[in-house]
């Protein structure tokens, strides 16, 4: 990832010409190789004590943290899960490149502060996967390497980042890898509640995927809601447009997971980019054609940048670019702000979707804006706790949809040894986490007192109208 050198309106008539399987996590990760991971996320303090219930957020704030970052501008206290990227896989299932893990100050971090850590596991190579996925015996070998990362209190659960062009059909075994991963991960002892996630593209470009089975079986699907422009466009352009042209964010939403998302859109977290691209380019106006790929550029790169070229904006996509000359030569980088990121939040929350994410922590260096948008978002500006049917009340009607929750099958699933997992229940549960009070994700008694303290106490008048979230 490069910083920016120094020195209106379009409209996107063009789909991109993705390099199908390229993707920012691929790129980054073989840019990476060698790089040893960063002390801190291993012997680094441990900082921020956990937040109070009512001052977590609402809905699921999921980041990956890359081997080679430091931690330290993490605000733990806004995420629920932090995915640390990565543990390398080959074909036979076998971890290659551990880089690190267990880290151990990170999994300290998160634990202080009511965090789900996770493990990513990648392999990004179409024949590798179809090795892995085809045979018995290596995906067995694969349940072992993630058994292996995850037990002993290393990880809450782990992330499946496995990518490529699908040529080899690899995607179509998917439900089946996490199935069977849940079964072998049940089977530990003691046991816990162990979390499945999967990254998944923004678009289904070979139709090789089937995003409904694969959500079905897994806590969540990680939409990697970008690389709709970057190393392999021709053109200067949007990593994350939410509208314009034939693929975009809103189709990524809309059509490209309508299935899984009228299946239970609470099983859906949209990724979305804290980079962006630069682009030497043969003219000044956006969509230029590109002479050559510069790099990625992080959020707190762009956002210094912008302040010195001025700020442009494409009504098309909704999203935000700057551009240059230097030595006569035009460069333009494209990147999202917290305008329009929270375009794109809003579009999350309306579709009820679990939450939202980003690639990745850290690249916002020391800047405020972005973790500002996520407080004011998913913690200032939540619903009133436990208001189930979302009236602005307390009462009845929402101790019954708590009640459906609590009690909902299959259970047990909460520390006192009865409830229901969270993100699981077919009950009016909305917002995700709403009738997990504590924030553990296991609804129990602990919620139940929740749920009587809030309806007791929202004012003076119990089951009156809620104080503001």
């Amino acid at each position: 990832m490069v910083e920016p050198a120094e020195g209106s309106a379009a409209r996107l008539d063009a789909t991109p010409t993705i390099e199908r399987g390229v993707s920012i996590h691929a790129a980054e990760l073989n840019a990476h190789r060698g790089t040893p991971p960063n002390p801190a996320l291993i012997d680094g303090p441990v900082s921020v004590g956990q937040a109070a219930a009512d001052n977590r957020p609402c809905r699921t704030v999921f980041g990956f943290l890359p081997y080679w970052v430091s931690p330290s501008s993490v605000r733990w206290d806004q995420m629920t899960h932090v995915a640390a990227f990565n543990v390398e896989v080959n074909g036979t299932g076998v971890a290659i490149a551990t880089n690190g893990w267990p880290w151990t100050s990170t999994i300290n971090a998160a634990r202080a502060n009511g965090v789900k850590i996770l493990i990513t596991m990648t392999n990004f190579s179409d024949s590798q996967l179809a090795q892995l996925v085809g045979s018995s015996i290596n995906r067995q070998n694969f349940y072992t390497t993630v058994v292996n990362q995850v037990r002993n209190d290393r990880a809450d659960g782990v992330v499946l980042d496995f990518e490529g062009t699908n040529s080899t059909g690899w995607a179509a075994s998917m439900p089946t890898v996490v199935s069977e991963l849940r079964t072998r991960l049940n089977a530990l002892s003691p046991p816990r509640d162990y979390q499945i996630f999967v990254a998944t593209p923004a678009v289904n470009w070979t139709s090789g995927w089937n995003f409904a089975a694969v959500a079905a079986q897994a806590d969540g699907l990680f939409i990697m809601g970008y690389d709709f422009y970057g190393s392999f466009s021709s053109t200067s352009g949007p990593s994350a447009p939410l509208a314009g042209g034939s693929f975009n964010i809103n189709n990524t939403v809309l059509t490209q997971y309508a299935a899984a998302r009228s299946q239970d859109p609470r099983k859906l977290i949209l990724g979305v980019p804290y980079y962006g691209n630069q682009w030497r380019t043969t003219g000044s106006a956006a969509y230029s054609s590109a002479s050559s790929w510069v790099g990625s550029v992080t959020f707190s790169g762009a956002a210094s940048q912008v302040q010195t070229f001025g700020r442009q904006f494409d009504s098309a996509s909704q999203t935000p670019w700057y551009r240059w000359q230097n030595a006569g030569q035009w460069n333009q980088t494209w990147f999202d702000d917290a305008a329009s990121l929270g375009a794109k939040f809003d579009l999350a929350a309306a579709q009820g979707f679990a939450g939202v994410g980003m690639w990745a922590l850290t690249y916002d260096g020391s800047r405020n804006e972005l973790w500002d948008l996520l407080r004011q978002r998913f913690i200032t500006s939540c619903p009133c706790p436990l208001d189930f049917n979302a009236d602005g009340f307390l009462n009845q009607e929402d101790l019954s949809g708590f009640l459906t929750a609590f009690l909902a099958e299959p259970a047990p699933a909460g520390p006192s040894g009865f409830g229901q997992r969270c993100g699981t229940v077919a009950a009016p549960y909305v917002n995700g986490y709403q009738a997990d009070y504590n924030r553990d994700c296991g609804l129990d008694q602990e919620d139940l007192g929740g749920f009587i303290t809030e309806y007791l106490l929202q004012s003076e008048t119990p089951g009156s109208r809620c104080k503001p979230g």
